[in-house]
């Protein structure tokens, strides 16, 4: 099950809460995130933070963490479908590890273009910087089968 959450509501700080432990970051100000999480057995197996949102530039980043299996292609179209629909993004913003295999792979069979930044994340981490355009997320075959399925 998918479950969204306003900035500001409890359900909001928890999912922050959960992500940030999860990067080793400190966490971001739930007041301002949205934010969304996959509950698998009645427990939070995944959560996205939506935050850093530019209203001018209509770019919004997305933060990310999760337990085995959670990232399904439903949780991917939601994430998304929340960035371009709900929030009227033109470019999502997904800050990778250079060491998260997993999550890298993932945004690129999704569409998302990536630059590396050298030391971004500490003396001894890279951090790639993913960038997906509204119009390549639409125009994907994922995003087209994800609403095929009528995953609303």
């Amino acid at each position: 099950m998918i479950v969204f959450a306003k900035a500001g509501s409890d359900e909001s700080a928890m999912i922050c809460g959960f992500v940030a432990r999860d990067l080793g970051n400190s966490g971001w100000d739930s007041e301002k995130c949205a934010a969304m999480a996959v509950i698998r057995g009645g427990k939070l197996s995944g959560g996205v933070v939506f935050h850093d949102w530019n209203p001018d530039a209509q770019v919004i980043c997305m933060s990310a963490a999760g337990g085995r299996g959670w990232l399904s292609l439903d949780a991917i179209y939601q994430m998304h479908r929340y960035c371009f629909n709900d929030a009227a993004a033109q470019l999502s913003v997904l800050q990778v590890s250079e060491h998260n295999s997993l999550m890298r792979r993932t945004a690129e069979k999704f569409g998302y273009s990536g630059v590396t930044v050298p030391r971004l994340r500490g003396r001894n981490e890279d951090e790639v910087i993913y960038t997906l355009p509204e119009e390549v997320w639409r125009a994907h075959p994922l995003t087209k089968r994800a609403e095929k399925r009528a995953i609303i």
